[in-house]
């Protein structure tokens, strides 16, 4: 009888330990490193500027292994004509823009589409150009996306895509046709490349300054909702004046 007693005491003091352990279990936020350029690096108008990023999670992996998913890294470009403004940025501003171009790097919309440039579909500069101004583009554009269409850019198929949440890609749209069009807003994916800036930008004639951030969300731990954490970095780039 105490035997039995003392075995379920165990038994409940093993299950109340575990049960501890798993609650003070937590997800490591990754640490996001950029490589390249360096800070305080000087650019000019329409010059190309390599750019390398490290990911470090205990969780998801390192990315010199090739253990992190590299559409998930995502950078931004902003240009400021005002160090107050940049602050600004980097204290507040960031969050907004990272929120939903995380979205869209986890539902592969970087796959078929590019900020600027045409990629398989059209850029989203295309996109705002084209619907920024049309009262029913949200409701418009995430039927299509859902339903898939062609022949609204030439003879290529956008492939149904109805797995995606009504909410998150309403919010998608609304955000391509609100900054798709910015020329002081760039925004890329991946661990290393180049971006180009600007031939110009209008009113920043006498000054630039650029902020350029990089950010990677962890997919936190398994079976654990909301354990997702994120990692930001950033530096800032100044123009050099012409003499």
């Amino acid at each position: 009888m105490h035997s039995k007693i003392r075995s379920g005491l165990l038994a409940v003091i093993l299950v109340s330990i575990l049960s501890s352990a798993t609650l003070l279990q937590e997800n490591g936020a990754p640490v996001v490193q950029i490589i390249a350029p360096q800070g305080n690096m000087q650019f000019t108008w329409g010059q190309y500027v390599p750019f390398r990023i490290r990911v470090i999670d205990n969780e998801d992996g390192n990315s010199e292994y090739e253990e992190i998913l590299s559409q998930e890294v995502i950078m931004t470009v902003h240009y400021f004509s005002d160090s107050l403004e940049v602050q600004e940025n980097l204290n507040e501003g960031q969050s907004s823009h990272f929120d939903i171009l995380s979205w869209m790097g986890a539902s592969n919309c970087f796959t078929c589409h590019n900020a600027k440039a045409k990629l398989i579909g059209p850029s989203f500069l295309q996109i705002a150009e084209r619907y920024a101004h049309q009262g029913d583009a949200v409701e418009y554009l995430s039927q299509k996306v859902t339903q898939g269409t062609t022949g609204t850019w030439g003879s290529q198929i956008m492939p149904a895509q109805p797995h995606l949440s009504s909410e998150g890609l309403k919010k998608a749209i609304q955000w391509i046709l609100k900054n798709g069009s910015r020329q002081d807003f760039n925004y890329f994916t991946g661990l290393e490349g180049a971006f180009k800036t600007p031939a110009k930008i209008e009113g920043f004639e006498d000054r630039a300054i650029c902020v350029f951030t990089a950010q990677y969300t962890d997919h936190g731990l398994e079976n654990v909702p909301g354990s997702a954490k994120k990692g930001i970095d950033s530096i800032v780039l100044s123009r050099r004046q012409d003499h």
